[in-house]
Formats: C-alpha cells, structure tokens, sequence
C-alpha cells in the first residue's frame, strides 16, 4: 500500500543520508532532492503518531542537524524562502501561493 512505499522511501532517504553524514561529520553539506523526499525526512523528526502534514515552497531551504555520535536527526528549518525576498519568484508561482502541494 502507499503508506508502505511511503516507509520504504523513508527509510531509503533516511539510510542514505546516515551514510553522507557518518563521513563528513562536523561538516555542512547541502543535499538537493524531491520534495516527496524531504517530507519523508522531515516525518522521520517528527514525534512518533504525529500527523503533521507539510506543504513548502518549492525551491526553500530545509535544513536538518544529524548527531555524529546518535544519529539523532533534528529540524532545524523548514520552508525558509528567504533567499527568494524580491526576487519576484513568490509571487508568481503556483497561481500566487508559492506552494507546492
């Protein structure tokens, strides 16, 4: 069912990017991806039974801390557009809400 691919793609990101983080501990890395994907990892912070349910601009800033020593993974920004401010982009996109569905 979908909620199974929906656990098996978390589970993929999730994986993947322990692995990314285990070799560049203490370091920043920026990671592009799908938005389906980065809902997934930000469902994998949230508390256990939680129904959350996020929409984002596309194009923002989702920023994660991963612990190197836990594998704790922690949201620390999510849907930031500040990089966007007067550039119009905002404005225009997604009949003028700017956000993906």
């Amino acid at each position: 069912g979908i909620a199974d691919s929906l656990n098996q793609l978390t589970q993929q990101c999730v994986t993947y990017l322990n692995k990314i983080a285990q070799q560049h501990i203490g370091e920043r890395v920026i990671v592009v991806s799908h938005g389906a994907a980065i809902v997934e990892l930000c469902r994998h912070t949230d508390p256990p039974g939680s129904s959350v349910h996020r929409n984002f601009p596309n194009t923002s800033l989702n920023v994660f801390h991963v612990s190197g020593v836990t594998r704790q993974w922690a949201l620390a920004r999510f849907g930031d557009v500040g990089h966007l401010d007067g550039k119009g982009a905002l404005e225009d996109a997604f009949d003028g809400n700017g956000v993906s569905a």
